[in-house]
C-alpha cells in the first residue's frame, strides 16, 4: 500500500498549527503586561515620595553624607545642606536666614529608622518608625530638635517636599554674625516615653565660598553657611546637582 504525503500547503498548514497558537497566546499574554504596565505608570502619582516631581528631585537630591561616613550614636542618614534660596523671596535687600538640614532615614545603636506618615511640614517633632536592624531598639519613636546658641532665633523640623526629605530648619536671629559665631543646635532621637535613646549635635558654620556666591546664582544672597554633621562637612543641594533655577 502507498503511502499518500499532504500536497506542500496541506502540509505547511499542519505543521504550522502549533506555532500559531504559541504566537497567539504570546501577543495575548505581551497585551496584559502592556495593560498592566500602563495601570501602574497612570498610579504611580498617587504613590507617596514617588510621583513625576518627586521622582524628577530625587535624580538630583537624594545623594548626601551616608551613615557609614559619620561617627556618633546618632547618624543621619543621606544628609545635606539645603540653604533657602534669597531668588525666590520678593525682591528687596534683606539677605535670606534660614537653611534645611535634611536627610532621609536616621540611625542608632544599630537600628535604622524612616519617618512615619502623616507627619505635619512644619512641627517641633516628627514619629519615626524602625525600618530594619537591631531589635532591641523600640519599633516607634521620635525626632526632635533644639537650639544649642543664641545666634538661632528658631528651629523646628520640615517635612518635605519632596517628601522623601525632611530634617531640621533653622532660622538665624542674624546671617552677619554667622562668620565669627558658628551655630549649633541638638538632635534627639527619644522612645516614645521621652526617654533619650541617641543624640547629636548639627552646626551650621560660615563658608566662605558659599557666602560669596555671584548675583542670579542660587546660593546668592542666601544665610552663607554649610551644615557640619558629627564633625563631617555636608554638601549643598546645589553642588549635588539641584534642578531648581533663579527666576
Amino acid at each position: 500500500m502507498d503511502l499518500v504525503l499532504p500536497s506542500p500547503p496541506i502540509a505547511r498548514a499542519v505543521l504550522d498549527v502549533r506555532p500559531r497558537r504559541l504566537r497567539r497566546r504570546a501577543l495575548v499574554l505581551l497585551g496584559a503586561l502592556g495593560a498592566g504596565c500602563a495601570l501602574a505608570l497612570a498610579l504611580l502619582p498617587l504613590v507617596p515620595g514617588m510621583g513625576p516631581r518627586d521622582g524628577n528631585a530625587l535624580a538630583a537630591e537624594r545623594p548626601g553624607l551616608g551613615c557609614s561616613a559619620q561617627p556618633g550614636r546618632l547618624r543621619l542618614c543621606s544628609v545635606r545642606t539645603d540653604n533657602y534660596k534669597d531668588c525666590y523671596n520678593a525682591p528687596d535687600t534683606v539677605r535670606e536666614n534660614r537653611s534645611w538640614l535634611n536627610w532621609h532615614t536616621v540611625w542608632a545603636r544599630g537600628a535604622t529608622y524612616g519617618k512615619l506618615p502623616g507627619s505635619p511640614q512644619f512641627g517641633q517633632r516628627v514619629r519615626v518608625t524602625r525600618l530594619r536592624g537591631s531589635t532591641r531598639m523600640p519599633r516607634r519613636a521620635f525626632i526632635t530638635v533644639r537650639p544649642r546658641t543664641s545666634g538661632v532665633s528658631l528651629v523646628n523640623l520640615r517635612v518635605g517636599p519632596p517628601s522623601v526629605l525632611w530634617g531640621a530648619l533653622l532660622h538665624l536671629a542674624d546671617p552677619a554674625t554667622l562668620e565669627s559665631q558658628p551655630e549649633q543646635v541638638a538632635i534627639r532621637l527619644h522612645a516614645t516615653d521621652g526617654t533619650v535613646l541617641a543624640r547629636t549635635v548639627a552646626q551650621y558654620r560660615y563658608d566662605a565660598g558659599i557666602a560669596s556666591a555671584a548675583p542670579g546664582t542660587l546660593e546668592a544672597n542666601g544665610p552663607g553657611g554649610r551644615w557640619i554633621v558629627n564633625g563631617v562637612a555636608t554638601a549643598t543641594d546645589v553642588e549635588l546637582g539641584s534642578r531648581q533655577v533663579c527666576g
